[in-house]
């Protein structure tokens, strides 16, 4: 198993322009590790969602599987919003366009910690005595990412031909308390690439939020999905 650091995290060296990196910089150096290693299953989670899509097919034998964990859409299926700050400012709580922020490109983001406590800790099931160690462990983002990630002016990672990733077995898994992943996003994606997706409430698994690895239920969740690799054979 390898968890590498995407550029500019971790134990990445953070260039001049990292504010500027874009989620197809990432992609393609995540290509090279695959290069290297060979073909792999790739678990992804938010962001890294659309890596996912455009690394498989563009290196579709690079690609096992893909397991989703309330991964980001292609910009395909998003609305090209306005580079705006004020008008992405009055989308804030929209959930049809994502609930979108709007970040500056000249300098990192560094999100505080009532965002954090908002939409990525925000379920009975995060262990809320572990949240400043958890908001401690977040580090600055590109800012560029996080603006394609909304597909802010329609800048987001598209993909030319979701046939490419159909020939792939995909599963996207979601919880119904993630406030940017309700039902029918996540929905719409597994319909574009033919994935399964599994909306844990209908296996009676409830309560899960956008950080469902940290959630008190994880250990169940990895079983859920150890069990999918094994069923197709992975």
């Amino acid at each position: 198993m390898f968890v590498p650091d995407w550029p500019g995290h971790g134990r990445s060296p953070q260039g001049a322009d990292f504010p500027r990196l874009g989620t197809e910089d990432i992609a393609r150096s995540l290509l090279v590790l695959l290069e290297e290693i060979g073909p792999a299953v790739l678990l992804v989670h938010s962001a890294s969602g659309p890596m996912a899509w455009w690394m498989t097919e563009h290196r579709p034998d690079l690609i096992g599987a893909i397991v989703g964990i309330a991964p980001g859409p292609p910009a395909n299926l998003l609305r090209d919003l306005p580079d705006d700050p004020a008008a992405i400012l009055a989308l804030r709580d929209d959930a049809r366009v994502g609930r979108p922020v709007y970040a500056m490109e000249d300098r990192p983001v560094r999100l505080n910690a009532e965002f954090a406590a908002a939409y990525w800790a925000n379920t009975q099931r995060f262990p809320s005595n572990a949240f400043n160690d958890y908001f401690a462990s977040i580090v600055p983002e590109s800012a560029r990412l996080l603006n394609e990630r909304f597909n802010i002016g329609g800048r987001g990672l598209k993909i030319s031909d979701p046939a490419k990733l159909r020939a792939h077995r995909i599963l996207i898994v979601t919880g119904e308390c993630d406030p940017r992943h309700p039902r029918e996003v996540d929905d719409a994606t597994a319909n574009y690439f033919g994935a399964e997706h599994l909306w844990l409430p209908d296996r009676g698994i409830t309560g899960n939020g956008h950080m469902m690895m940290l959630e008190d239920n994880s250990d169940e969740l990895a079983a859920v999905i150890l069990a999918w690799l094994d069923a197709i054979g992975c």
